[in-house]
């Protein structure tokens, strides 16, 4: 997966390729924090897909497009009182709340989740995020009339050196 972005008229695109498997792939784009336009390539006896691939990177380099440098990125916590997630078999809803924000997130180029963590009196799911307001306002609402939207706060973290080792996590993935 490659995601490049650029500035045009003062908001960040995007323009982002999944390999879905060595036959297919998904090229995604759009406004970041709006929902994007995608179109499927698949290999076939007039399409070499690495080439085509590789050839369509290179053009959406040329436009402009970059990846974001790892400074650009915040960090977004979302965090729920430990009661929501107290059953024993709960494990499988916090599975699933990641699930569903990372989704929230991944479908707008915002971001993904990277972290959950449970302390003394709540529960923290961590966000490497583009654009912290356009998360947090997507996030809320999202969230809101579902089973999550009992969340206590969004709120930025500071900790560059928790960000640092999670971006460098999800790279080796």
């Amino acid at each position: 997966m490659i995601k490049l972005y650029k500035t045009i008229q003062n908001q960040l695109h995007y323009w982002e390729i999944w390999q879905v498997d060595e036959k297919t792939a998904i090229v995604y784009w759009g406004i970041v924090g709006k929902l994007g336009q995608y179109k499927e390539i698949k290999s076939g006896i007039f399409i070499n897909l690495p080439r085509t691939l590789k050839n369509r990177i290179n053009a959406k380099r040329k436009e402009g497009y970059t990846e974001l440098d790892e400074k650009q990125f915040l960090y977004l916590e979302i965090a729920y009182k430990n009661q929501t997630f107290e059953k024993e078999n709960d494990l499988e809803k916090r599975y699933n709340l990641e699930e569903r924000i990372s989704h929230i997130l991944e479908l707008r180029s915002l971001g993904h989740c990277n972290s959950i963590a449970t302390k003394c009196d709540s529960l923290e799911i961590g966000c490497i995020v583009t654009d912290y307001n356009l998360a947090k306002k997507v996030i809320d609402e999202e969230l809101k009339n579902i089973e999550f939207g009992d969340f206590t706060i969004i709120y930025k973290h500071s900790c560059k050196s928790n960000l640092t080792k999670m971006l460098l996590r999800t790279q080796q993935n």
